[in-house]
């Protein structure tokens, strides 16, 4: 056939072969991209050319995120893979987000070590890139007697707490144990504080020993008799 050997010879039947072909390709041609996400950093375009290697975007899995958070090589010591973490973020003030430790680095770097934090975010709030400020649970001191911190008043080199007992106030000097910036532990107490009793906190410098007091508002973990 002179037409086929015209487009042989002039390479026409070369270019049709590759224009198939490439046809083909594209129609069998999927990218799936390898995880459920969410797409970031786009950079490009509808029927934009794209180069071999070049990268369009990334896709994101934030259904849980992971926190690093650098800790003193002196504390390192009382934390374990698994305790709780408490994670504040600028973008949420009023919010406290719960986590755990996932992995502690056995290297140190500037005198701290690189703790990982995982937390579920299902609701997509937290974003990778935010600042965020970090408490761990680190020793755990069972069975201890607590009172929060700002019930603890001093006097002459002496703490006190005022106890809520039958409607009166007592006052009862303690030796403190452990104490951090929510807690103090009471190791002793003149007058006595037993588990669920009742305490004054804030404000309450002004209140003298069996001064009767009315409860307003019941307050967590507490129930009127």
């Amino acid at each position: 056939n002179i037409e086929e050997i015209r487009a042989a010879t002039s390479g026409l039947l070369g270019a049709q072969v590759s224009y198939e072909r490439a046809k083909i390709n594209l129609e069998n041609t999927k990218l799936y991209a390898p995880m459920n996400g969410l797409i970031a950093n786009l950079a490009v375009q509808q029927n934009q050319r794209i180069n071999s290697g070049e990268e369009i975007c990334k896709v994101i899995d934030i259904s849980k995120v992971r926190i690093e958070a650098g800790v003193l090589e002196s504390e390192i010591g009382d934390l374990e893979v698994g305790r709780k973490a408490y994670v504040e973020l600028a973008a949420y003030p009023n919010e406290t987000f719960e986590g755990v430790v996932e992995t502690i680095s056995p290297v140190v770097e500037d005198k701290a070590n690189k703790v990982t934090i995982l937390i579920d975010n299902p609701d997509g709030r937290l974003k990778p890139g935010m600042f965020a400020f970090v408490r761990i649970d680190a020793k755990i001191y069972k069975d201890r007697l607590l009172v929060p911190y700002d019930a603890v008043l001093e006097t002459e080199q002496k703490y006190l707490i005022l106890v809520i007992r039958e409607g009166r106030t007592v006052w009862s000097y303690i030796e403190r144990g452990l104490q951090n910036s929510e807690y103090v532990e009471v190791l002793s107490a003149r007058e006595g504080c037993e588990p669920g009793e009742l305490v004054a906190t804030g404000e309450h410098f002004t209140l003298g020993h069996d001064i009767p007091v009315r409860i307003l508002n019941e307050i967590e973990g507490y129930e009127k008799n």
